[in-house]
């Protein structure tokens, strides 16, 4: 769009912002603005949450199996009050666990026998989106390092914490989702590829959850051969973190080089492996596909 610039008071020259983007984005008279002038563009972002409210009523099923699904989705779509109905004492305890789990800010303001409205209170910030997306990333590697030491060990108690550990991430990537679809003020070019990532960070979780339930509820002890990949498929993820924070071609070459490498050694072991085996370096080959997977992504975010 196109604007005139207008001369006040002798040299300070004046140009109007958008009305559509104003009323968005709730600016009002007094508010403050952060310019970034780069030769002949200047970026103009707000210093505040910009979040417009926005309400929903989901007229759920008899049934809960997708009920904290949708709840989520809504909180990740940018809605800031959810009326839900629900029809049983245990739908409404699948609510409150999603609440207690994940969708930070999000919390109970009224409730009768059949419908609960949830609401955002604490305001979320878009300027924390960079610290808690590095929050996930950095919970994302304890989680699996910290599980590969506590397998060396057969330490199925510390396992147990790898599976709570879970919910962090859910919380982070969720505010991270958020954000993405409220707000287009980041300091990145692009923002569909910073999302994709994020799913996949989420999704990654939830394949390290699964491998260390699996192995409390079976008091499995991996072979040798399985905490090598196992090691390897981490040193992939930490490589990949690596490469998001200091992107560089070399480091994007050396990531596509180690593929196949870490690719072979996971094959191997399934050539090879028994049931029990089976399961773990299924669910190991799903974590190293999903890092792969995002190669594609970091590049057109950082090209």
């Amino acid at each position: 769009m196109k604007r005139k610039i207008i001369q006040m008071a002798g040299k300070t020259m004046v140009v109007s912002l958008p009305y559509d983007w104003v009323r968005k984005y709730n600016v009002h008279k007094g508010d403050e603005v952060n310019l970034e002038a780069n030769r002949n563009t200047i970026e103009i972002s707000l210093g505040k949450t910009a979040e417009p409210e926005k309400t929903l009523t989901l007229e759920t099923g008899k049934g809960f199996t997708m009920l904290h699904r949708l709840i989520g989705a809504a909180y990740k779509a940018g809605y800031s009050s959810v009326e839900i109905a629900y029809h049983s004492p245990e739908e409404y305890g699948a609510i409150e666990k999603c609440l207690k789990r994940t969708l930070i800010g999000f919390e109970v303001i009224q409730k009768t026998s059949s419908r609960v409205v949830v609401k955002l209170l604490s305001k979320l910030d878009s300027n924390d989106f960079d610290n808690v997306l590095r929050r996930c990333f950095m919970s994302l590697l304890a989680m699996a390092e910290e599980s590969l030491e506590h397998i060396n060990k057969g330490n199925f108690d510390g396992l147990k914490e790898i599976v709570a550990m879970d919910d962090n991430i859910n919380r982070y990537s969720d505010f991270c989702r958020r954000v993405l679809n409220t707000t287009d003020v980041l300091n990145y070019k692009r923002l569909q590829p910073l999302y994709y990532i994020v799913e996949q960070l989420e999704r990654i979780g939830d394949e390290y959850r699964d491998i260390a339930s699996y192995l409390i509820d079976h008091k499995f002890r991996p072979s040798s051969e399985i905490k090598e990949a196992y090691s390897e498929v981490n040193s992939y993820l930490r490589m990949f973190y690596k490469l998001f924070y200091e992107f560089n071609i070399d480091g994007l070459e050396y990531f596509g080089e180690r593929r196949p490498v870490i690719e072979a050694m996971i094959n191997k072991g399934l050539n090879k492996a028994k049931p029990g085996e089976m399961r773990v370096l299924h669910r190991l080959s799903k974590v190293f596909e999903a890092i792969f997977d995002m190669n594609g992504t970091i590049m057109t975010l950082f090209l």
